[in-house]
C-alpha cells in the first residue's frame, strides 16, 4: 500500500486493499451486511456502536491508514489524530481568562453520505472513486460510530469550518482546539460577542451547535476542557478517571481493545499509547491512582 490512496482507480482497488475484486463487488452490493451492532451507557447517554466486521473492518482499517499517509492533519485536531489526546486537546487553554465550549450535535450522525462524497472530490478523488469509497466507509447514510474510519473522516469534511474558526480565533488572539465534536475557544478576554460568528462557523456547513452544551467560564470558576481543570495547573477531574477506567474495563471485557480503538480511528498500539498517556499524566498528579490505573491493564490482551 505504497501508492498514494487518491492516486487508486475503481480497477486497482482491489488490489490496494489486498481483497478479491468479487469479495470487494459484494461489499459494495450491500455494505450495511458488514456491520454487527451494540449499546453502550456513556455519560447518562445510550450510544448505538457499529463497528463493522470482516472483511469490511480490514478494509476500513486499510483506508484509514492511506488517509494518514497522505494528509496533513491540523494542529488544532486531537481526536482520531495518532499521537494526540484530550490531553494536547485541553493544554493549549491553560490559564485563559475565558474559556468556551460548544459541542457539534450528532456529529457522526450528522456527517451525510453527500458530505462525505463531496469531501472525496475535493481531495481530487475522481468521482467514481469517491462514491465508492463513500459507500465503503458509510452506513445508511451517515458515518457510522465504532467504524475505524469514521473520526477521521469527519476531521477531513469538517476542515472548512476548522480553517475558518482557526482564522476568526487568530485575528482576535484567541485559541481553538477541536477534539473530535468538542470545540474550546480560550482567550485573556471575554469574547462572548463573538458567539454568534462561531456558531455560524460551526453551522456552516450543514452541522448544529448542541445549545444545552455551551458553556463559558470565567478564571475565578473551574475550567474544564475535555475532562481536564486548565485554571492553573492541568489536572484530572473524576469524570477524567471514571472515562480513563470505564476505556480500561471495556478492553477487558468481550469488546476488546481492537473495538474500542477502532471507535477513536486508532491502530491498536496507538490506542495502548493513548491509554499510557492518560494514565502516565494522571501518575504525575497522583501516584497512588497512577499505580491503580496502571493495575487495571494487566490481563489485557493487545495482539
Amino acid at each position: 500500500m505504497t501508492q498514494c490512496l487518491s492516486k487508486i482507480t475503481k480497477e486497482s482497488l482491489h488490489n490496494y486493499l489486498m481483497i478479491g475484486r468479487a469479495d470487494l463487488d459484494n461489499i459494495l452490493c450491500k455494505p450495511e451486511a458488514f456491520y454487527r451492532e451494540f449499546q453502550i451507557q456513556t455519560k447518562g447517554k445510550l450510544r448505538t456502536i457499529r463497528p463493522p466486521i470482516t472483511p469490511l473492518k480490514e478494509i476500513q482499517r486499510a483506508l484509514l491508514y492511506g488517509f494518514y499517509r497522505q494528509t496533513r492533519w491540523l494542529s488544532c485536531l486531537h481526536g482520531g489524530v495518532p499521537g494526540r489526546s484530550v490531553i494536547s486537546n485541553a493544554r493549549p487553554h491553560l490559564g485563559q481568562h475565558l474559556v468556551s465550549m460548544y459541542d457539534i450535535s450528532d456529529f457522526f450522525p450528522s456527517t451525510t453520505d453527500e458530505m462525505v462524497r463531496q469531501c472525496f472530490v475535493l481531495m481530487h478523488f475522481e468521482s467514481e472513486m469517491a462514491e465508492i469509497l463513500t459507500r465503503l466507509v458509510t452506513f445508511n447514510g451517515s458515518l457510522p460510530l465504532g467504524a475505524p474510519t469514521s473520526t477521521a473522516i469527519a476531521n477531513l469534511v469538517f476542515k472548512p469550518s476548522d480553517l475558518r474558526l482557526l482564522r476568526l480565533c487568530r485575528i482576535h488572539n484567541l485559541t481553538y482546539t477541536r477534539y473530535v465534536d468538542d470545540i474550546t475557544i480560550s482567550g485573556d478576554k471575554d469574547f462572548r460577542d463573538l458567539s454568534q460568528a462561531i456558531r455560524g462557523n460551526i453551522e456552516l456547513l450543514g452541522y448544529k451547535v448542541n445549545e444545552k452544551k455551551v458553556k463559558h467560564f470565567f478564571e475565578h470558576r473551574r475550567q474544564v476542557v475535555t475532562g481536564l481543570v486548565v485554571n492553573k495547573v492541568l489536572s484530572p477531574t473524576q469524570l477524567f478517571l471514571g472515562e480513563t477506567k470505564s476505556l480500561i474495563r471495556r478492553c477487558r471485557v468481550a469488546e476488546g481493545p481492537a473495538v474500542v480503538a477502532d471507535e477513536y480511528g486508532l491502530s491498536i498500539q496507538q490506542f495502548r499509547q493513548m491509554i499510557s498517556g492518560r494514565i502516565s499524566f494522571v501518575k504525575s498528579v497522583s501516584r497512588k491512582r497512577g499505580r491503580g490505573l496502571r493495575g487495571l491493564l494487566v490481563g489485557i490482551s493487545w495482539n
